[in-house]
This record gives C-alpha cells, sequence and structure tokens, in this order.
C-alpha cells in the first residue's frame, strides 16, 4: 500500500561433506537494489559455509554491526578469515550508480525491434497492464529488468512478477497495472479470460504481440517516438545486438547510446522541472502540473503528459522532489547530478530531428 519494494538476493549451494545431502539457500532481504555488493557478501557466505554455520554467522553479525555505505562510498569488515582462524578486513563497496547493475540490454534488443519495444515503452508509461512470454526464463527476467530499466528516472510502482507459476494465472485478472512474465504454453488460458482486453501480451520467443490495445504507437508525441525509432535503429545498436551469440565484442557502446537516449528523453521532457517546484501558502513545495504542461507549444505533448501526470511513476517521482528530505538525496541521483546539466544541450537532437524529418515528408508530398 505504501509504494515499498524489497529485493531478494538468494545463493543455492550444496554443503561440504560425502554422501546425500540436501542443497541451502541463503537469501538476504533488502529495501536497496545493489547487486554487486550483495554478491560479494554471498561470495563470502559460501566461502565460510564450507566451514561451518559458525564461520557464517560470525561473518553475518560483523556485517550488520557496520553502517551500510553511502552510494560511491566503501565499509570495511573485519572477520574471521574462512580459510584459518586469523582475522581479515572485507571490503564492500556500494556503486554511486547501481541502477544497470544487473540490466543487460543486449537480451531484450536483440530478441525485439526498436519499434517494439518503444511500444512497450510507451505503455508501461501509461502504467498498463504487461505479460511476457518466453520459454527461456532467462530471456523473460532478463527482458523484463531491462525494460524496467528504461523507466528512469521513474520507478514502476506496481506488481512486478518476472515469472509467473502457472498456479497462479489467475493473477493476471487483477485491474491494476502489472509487469509479468509467463511461459508462453500459458497464452491460451489468457483468451479464456475476460478482462484480458486491457493488457498487452508479448510472445518474446515469436518476436511478436499476441494481444494489444492498439493505441501503441500513438501514446507518444510522434516526434519522440520516431526519435527514439531512429537513434535505438542505427547501426551503432542493432549492428552490435545482432552479432551471432559467442562473436559479440563489449556492448557497453551500445549500452550507453540506448540509456542516453531514453535520459535524452526524459531530459527533453522534464529538464528544468525544479523551475515550476512552486512554494504553498503554508510553506510546502509542489510540483505545477498545469503550469509546467502549457510551457509546451505541441498539442500532442500537452496530451501526453496530462495522462502521464497521473500515474503512480510520477506522483512518487513529484513527492520525493516536493519533500525536502527526500530531495537532497534524489538530487545526489544520476538524472539530477549530471544529466540535466550535461544533456539538456542534447536535447536539441530531437528538435532537429523533428525539423529534418518534417522537411523530409515536405519534399516527399512535392514529389508526389
Amino acid at each position: 500500500m505504501e509504494g515499498n519494494r524489497k529485493f531478494g538476493y538468494c545463493r543455492r549451494l550444496l554443503p561440504a561433506g560425502k554422501g546425500p545431502r540436501l542443497p541451502e539457500v541463503t537469501c538476504l532481504i533488502s529495501p536497496l537494489g545493489c547487486f554487486s555488493l550483495y554478491e560479494k557478501i554471498l561470495d563470502n557466505i559460501e566461502e565460510r559455509r564450507q566451514v561451518s554455520t559458525t564461520a557464517v554467522f560470525t561473518f553475518l553479525k560483523a556485517i550488520v554491526a557496520n553502517p551500510f555505505p553511502k552510494p560511491g562510498r566503501s565499509v570495511q569488515v573485519r572477520a574471521f578469515s574462512a580459510r584459518g582462524g586469523e582475522m581479515e578486513t572485507v571490503t564492500f563497496t556500494r556503486p554511486l550508480d547501481s541502477r544497470l547493475e544487473h540490466v543487460d540490454f543486449s537480451i531484450l534488443f536483440s530478441t525485439l525491434p526498436p519499434r517494439k519495444i518503444i511500444q512497450l515503452f510507451s505503455s508501461m508509461l501509461m502504467e498498463r497492464r504487461v505479460i511476457l512470454c518466453s520459454s527461456n526464463l532467462s530471456l523473460l527476467t532478463g527482458c523484463a529488468h531491462a525494460l524496467l530499466a528504461l523507466l528512469y528516472p521513474f520507478e514502476w510502482q506496481h506488481v512486478f512478477i518476472p515469472v509467473l507459476p502457472g498456479a497462479l494465472i489467475e493473477f493476471c485478472c487483477s485491474p491494476l497495472p502489472y509487469l509479468m512474465g509467463m511461459h508462453p504454453s500459458l497464452i491460451p488460458a489468457l483468451d479464456e479470460m475476460e478482462t484480458m482486453e486491457e493488457a498487452l501480451v508479448v510472445d518474446l520467443d515469436k518476436k511478436k504481440f499476441v494481444k494489444k490495445i492498439g493505441d501503441e504507437t500513438s501514446i507518444l508525441p510522434s516526434k519522440l517516438f520516431q526519435y527514439l525509432e531512429h537513434t535505438l535503429g542505427s547501426p551503432a545498436v542493432t549492428s552490435e545486438y545482432q552479432k551471432p551469440s559467442g562473436k559479440k565484442s563489449s556492448t557497453s557502446r551500445a549500452d550507453e547510446i540506448i540509456t542516453n537516449t531514453f535520459m535524452i528523453f526524459f531530459v527533453y521532457l522534464y529538464g528544468d522541472y525544479r523551475q515550476y517546484m512552486k512554494k504553498k501558502a503554508d510553506g510546502s513545495i509542489e510540483f505545477a502540473k498545469k503550469e509546467y504542461e502549457k510551457k509546451f507549444s505541441s498539442k500532442s505533448i500537452r496530451r501526453f503528459l496530462e495522462a502521464f501526470h497521473m500515474t503512480q511513476m510520477f506522483d512518487i517521482f513529484a513527492e520525493q522532489r516536493e519533500n525536502p528530505l527526500k530531495s537532497e538525496m534524489t538530487s545526489q541521483s544520476t538524472f539530477e547530478r549530471s544529466t540535466i546539466h550535461v544533456m539538456k544541450d542534447r536535447c536539441m537532437e530531437i528538435e532537429i530531428f523533428s525539423s529534418k524529418s518534417k522537411i523530409s515528408r515536405w519534399r516527399l508530398r512535392k514529389r508526389i
């Protein structure tokens, strides 16, 4: 009800010994998404578990006794070594920005063409119900996490189930927004559900939409949709992700283009939002939605913003910046620290691209 979320980090291992043994799973629950840090903690737990459970609990007590590091900072934990009785120092570093730690864009962009990805992105901005289907579970979870990452600096505030068991398929009847993944064998069961008209169902294995509402291409203003499709369809992205498995080079350049493209999209829409944080008579701060919408001359952008400003994603985004304490924390995010200042000039790319598109269409009409 409060929109809170917890992350589970799991490690499955077989205890040392001979003969039949039951596997064990260590699960750490945290309100923070910090995959690399918790992975290192689990590595240490696994190493010590091969010695004894006492070594594990001693190590965990040492961790809990230390404060959790702030973004970009480290904490040093003194604990007994797993290899002997000597004390050792283990350093745990929290990344400055961990939002992309567990995201692999190559999975999503080698599975679906840019146009379909943008349609999915648009539907999620409107907080609709989205179902991804694949017989490959790693493909399913990889695409789901990549889609969520595209929403930054906004966060999906609703149900997120990367793999839904068949026994729980009735959850798809929920009238609330969700992003779920399931095996394609369950698609026929969706056809029998009366409430599935307002859902977008994608078969990742066949690279096609099984169900759609029909307006997915018109949700975004046309110049923004065209800009995203043009940039994401550039050879720098497609050539890298279309290479055969095993022949791919580092996708850091393609990933950078993707993240920057969506960042420019949001900076174009909200780069100067701080100018519209107005102080009310009671001293509180409020984002002036209507005034902000009117600053755009484009009717299609104003219509999109009117709809987007009604979403819970935007409400949380605005609430975090209206609250002085939360605003101080968000000011250290990637979006606030560098993007608004560095990428604001790059928003002109959208206007320039839009102008070129208009000229091309005008020339085409002249020839016709």
